[in-house]
């Protein structure tokens, strides 16, 4: 009789250990199923939106020059976690590459990240986390100038506006040109070499011609060279990229390198074909005079079609006006 009941229990102890067991199993497949289902939604949505995109950022009157972009969007995961069983699970998120074609200079190329509202139309971009590529220098995010895009999709085209450094920067107009939004051949970092090598090497060269000034004309030479700087690709990683440099030299100096300077800090917009170029410090250093400031040169205006417009200053103030045409390259 007591060997019986002890049967009895047994039985009854394991069937409620199979049920629990059950239970349980239910219980994780429905998690499952639900974060599945989540997934698929979040693809589904964002899918609709990969591609490449190219238009412009227009400031409006008064802003400054119309500027060529592209955005390609596409989707990556990111760890959702585990599931009641301990395995990963992945969630999509929406990405994008922001990039001028024509320019180079802070927010050239931003990493972005952005959340899509399906229902409305809205869509945000903000900067990806810290440690990716951020503008020319390829700064972090944490140390990088504040960047957003807040705008609507419909049917294939995104508008909205471009906000940078707290204030508005200009109008976004972009639509699709391309379902795909592969990286180029070669990786980001390969295509960032070629774009800025092409854009620089349309002006590099010596140009020859004359400084008006409110004192005496003189003759004058700017050299403008292609060369390679250390910096932040697109991946992130340091590589070397192609940057300008110039030298101003005074021709009527008997030797130009007895009165010349060494400009490292040189900016260029292909597009608008602006040009600004400034010593730093460590150029100022190279110049050996014992004059405070002398050391410091600048220059800004137009490079176009083989012909340099300028408006030069040192530490005195204004130069003149250099007006060259390029003798070689």
């Amino acid at each position: 009789m007591l060997l019986a009941r002890m049967t009895v229990n047994l039985f009854a102890a394991l069937a409620a250990a199979a049920s629990l067991a059950a239970c349980g199993g239910s219980a994780a497949d429905d998690s499952r199923s639900e974060f599945q289902r989540d997934r698929e939604k979040l693809e589904t949505r964002y899918n609709r939106l990969r591609g490449t995109y190219a238009g412009t950022i227009d400031p409006g009157e008064g802003g400054g020059q119309i500027e060529k972009v592209e955005i390609a969007m596409y989707v990556d995961y990111r760890d959702g976690g585990v599931d009641p069983e301990g395995n990963p699970r992945f969630l999509p998120l929406l990405l994008a590459r922001f990039h001028l074609p024509d320019f180079v200079g802070e927010n050239d190329r931003e990493s972005l990240k952005a959340d899509y509202d399906e229902i409305t139309g809205r869509i945000i971009f903000t900067r990806a986390a810290a440690g990716g590529p951020a503008g020319e220098g390829g700064a972090a995010a944490s140390g990088a100038s504040a960047f957003s895009i807040r705008g609507t999709f419909r049917g294939d085209a995104i508008e909205g506006e471009v906000v940078r450094n707290g204030g508005t920067w200009g109008r976004l107009d972009v639509k699709r040109v391309s379902d795909a939004a592969s990286s180029p051949a070669g990786g980001e970092d390969e295509a960032e070499r070629r774009r800025r090598a092409k854009i620089f090497e349309s002006i590099q060269g010596v140009y020859r011609g004359k400084v008006e000034s409110s004192g005496i004309d003189f003759a004058g030479q700017l050299t403008i060279t292609l060369t390679q700087r250390p910096g932040v690709g697109p991946s992130g990683k340091t590589i070397q990229l192609p940057v300008l440099t110039a030298r101003f030299a005074r021709l009527d100096a008997g030797d130009p390198m007895m009165l010349s300077w060494y400009m490292s800090d040189v900016s260029y917009n292909a597009q608008t074909r602006f040009i600004t170029m400034a010593t730093n410090a460590a150029d100022a250093g190279r110049a050996g005079s014992a004059v405070s400031g002398a050391g410091v040169f600048a220059g800004e205006g137009r490079v176009a079609a083989g012909k340099a417009d300028l408006r030069l200053t040192d530490h005195r103030g204004a130069v003149g006006r250099f007006r060259g045409t390029r003798v070689s390259r």
